[in-house]
C-alpha cells in the first residue's frame, strides 16, 4: 500500500511513480511549451495525487499527455529511499529560477535518504556533460555528484520524499522560505566581510551577447561615485552570494546573473535596474520581489534592425540624462557628476560598440551601413534634444511601441520636421523606418496613428 505524510513541507511517497522528462514534454521540448509538462511524481499511474513543476504558483501538467506516455512505457523499478530534486533546466537562468527551490531539503533530508533524484532532460542523461555552474550551485546545499540519481525512464521509487517547491517560475515567494533563506543558510556568517559595498553589475564581457551600447561611459560615472564593477562570470557562486547580499546599493545591468537572487532573501539595498530588453518585464517583476527600493529604467532601444534575438541585441539609452536624473533621485547616486561629460563620452562608446556589433553580425554591406547611418541620426537626435519621447528612435531600430502614439509622440515628430538642422535625406529616412514599422504592426489602432504620422510626414 501506498501512504503519504504531509509534515514540514516534505511529502512522503512509497511505490511511488516518478515520471522523467521525454523529448515530447517539459525542458526537453523543441520548442518549449507550459502546456506540454509532465514529469513528476504521483502515487499510482491514474492517481490524481502528483507532484509536478510548479509554474506561477501552479502545478504543469498535460495530463492526457503523461497517461499516453505512461502508457507506452515500460517501467524500471529502484529499492531504497530517496529525495525528490526536481526537474533539471540547463540554462543558468532557468535552473536558478526554476531547479533549486526543492534542494532546500536536503540539509536536514541527507542522512535519511540513498541521495537525490533529479529529472534532466533528453541529452543532459550524462551527469559529467552538465555544465559546472550546477555542481556550483548544489555545493551550496551540500550536494555532491555521488549524492545524485537522475533518472531518465519511467520508474516505480520504493520510497521518496518530496520537499515542496518554495518558489516558482513567475510565482510567489513561500513565507517559510523566505524565513529558510533569511537565516543565510548557504553561506553563513561571513556576509560581514564585504558591508556597504557599492555595487555595478556588469556585462562588459559580453558585449557581443546583449548590452547597451556606451554602457562604459555609465560604468565610469558609477566608479567615480565609488561603485566596483563587478563580472559575475569571474566569481564563484558563493562570492556572488556574498557580495550580492551586503551591498548597499546595487545597479544591474539585466543579464542572467539576477537570477542568483533566487537564493537570497529580500534585501535592504538601494537598486536599480537597467532593463536592455525594455520589453520584457520578467526580470523586474522578479528583482521587485527581493528590493524594496528598485528603481527601474525601461527607456531604451532596442535594436530589431540589425537582427531580432532580443537576448543577444544591442541595446540603446533613449534619453542618458533621464536615466542618471533617475538613479540621483531615487538616492544610489549623489549629485556630483558631469552630465554634459557622460553624454560625450556615451556617445563615443556608442560608436565603438556599435561598430563592433555590426561587425559581429553576418550583414551585407548595404544592411552595415544602414544600421550605422541610424546610429549617427539617433545621436544627432540626442544632440538636437529631439528626445521628449522616443517614437523616432524606436522605429529607427525597427523596434515598435507596444501600445499607442501619444500627443507627445506626434510634437516630436512635428519639431523633428521643422528642425532647421534635420536634412531631407534624414526625413526620408525616418519616413521609410515608419513605414516598415506600419506594415509590421498589427495592432489596429496603433497602425492607424502610425499612418497618420506618415501623413505628416508627407
Amino acid at each position: 500500500m501506498s501512504a503519504m505524510e504531509n509534515h514540514a513541507h516534505i511529502s512522503q511517497l512509497n511505490n511511488a511513480l516518478v515520471i522523467p522528462q521525454t523529448p515530447h514534454s517539459d525542458f526537453g521540448r523543441k520548442p518549449m511549451s507550459r502546456d506540454h509538462f509532465i514529469s513528476g511524481v504521483c502515487q499510482t499511474k491514474n492517481s490524481d495525487i502528483f507532484f509536478g513543476h510548479k509554474y506561477k504558483n501552479n502545478y504543469l501538467l498535460n495530463k492526457d499527455l503523461q497517461l499516453s506516455t505512461i502508457k507506452n512505457s515500460k517501467s524500471l523499478k529502484l529499492q531504497g529511499t530517496w529525495l525528490f530534486g526536481g526537474l533539471l533546466a540547463p540554462h543558468f537562468g532557468h535552473f536558478m529560477a526554476e531547479s533549486c527551490h526543492r534542494l532546500w531539503a536536503w540539509q536536514s533530508m541527507a542522512t535519511k535518504v540513498d541521495g537525490i533524484i533529479v529529472l534532466p532532460p533528453p541529452g543532459y542523461s550524462d551527469i559529467n556533460k552538465w555544465p559546472a555552474f550546477i555542481f556550483d550551485v548544489y555545493a551550496l546545499f551540500g550536494i555532491v555528484k555521488e549524492d545524485i540519481k537522475i533518472i531518465t525512464n519511467l520508474t516505480e521509487v520504493e520510497h521518496i520524499h518530496i520537499p515542496e517547491m518554495g518558489a516558482s517560475f513567475h510565482g510567489e515567494i513561500k513565507s517559510w522560505y523566505a524565513e529558510w533563506l533569511n537565516g543565510n543558510p548557504l553561506y553563513g556568517e561571513q556576509s560581514h566581510i564585504h558591508q556597504n559595498r557599492k555595487l555595478f553589475i556588469s556585462r562588459r564581457n559580453y558585449k557581443l551577447k546583449g548590452r547597451v551600447a556606451g554602457m562604459d561611459a555609465v560604468a565610469e560615472l558609477l566608479a567615480e561615485q565609488g561603485f566596483e564593477e563587478v563580472y559575475p562570470e569571474e566569481l564563484s557562486i558563493k562570492e556572488q552570494l556574498l557580495l550580492l547580499s551586503s551591498a548597499s546599493h546595487i545597479i544591474w545591468e539585466e543579464g542572467s546573473a539576477v537570477h542568483l537572487m533566487e537564493l537570497l532573501a529580500k534585501q535592504n539595498s538601494r537598486a536599480a535596474l537597467i532593463m536592455r530588453r525594455p520589453k520584457n518585464p520578467n526580470i523586474r517583476n522578479f528583482l521587485e520581489k527581493k528590493y524594496d527600493n528598485l528603481y527601474t529604467d525601461s527607456s531604451l532601444v532596442m535594436d530589431k534592425l540589425a537582427q531580432n534575438r532580443p537576448n543577444n541585441a544591442l541595446a540603446y539609452f533613449a534619453n542618458i540624462i533621464d536615466t542618471i536624473k533617475g538613479l540621483e533621485q531615487s538616492g544610489i547616486i549623489s549629485k556630483t557628476y558631469d552630465i554634459s561629460r557622460v553624454k560625450r563620452l556615451l556617445v563615443e562608446n556608442e560608436k565603438i560598440d556599435s561598430l563592433e556589433y555590426v561587425r559581429s553580425l553576418r550583414l551585407s554591406d548595404e544592411k552595415r551601413k544602414l544600421f550605422l547611418s541610424r546610429v549617427k541620426l539617433f545621436q544627432k537626435l540626442r544632440r538636437l534634444n529631439l528626445d521628449k519621447s522616443h517614437l523616432i528612435k524606436y522605429i529607427l531600430f525597427n523596434d515598435l511601441p507596444t501600445n499607442t502614439v501619444t500627443p507627445k509622440d506626434l510634437r516630436e515628430m512635428s519639431a523633428f520636421l521643422a528642425h532647421p538642422k534635420i536634412e531631407e535625406t534624414e526625413k526620408h529616412e525616418v519616413a521609410q523606418s515608419l513605414k516598415r514599422a506600419t506594415e509590421q504592426c498589427s495592432n489596429k489602432a496603433l497602425q492607424t496613428k502610425l499612418k497618420a504620422i506618415q501623413a505628416l510626414i508627407s
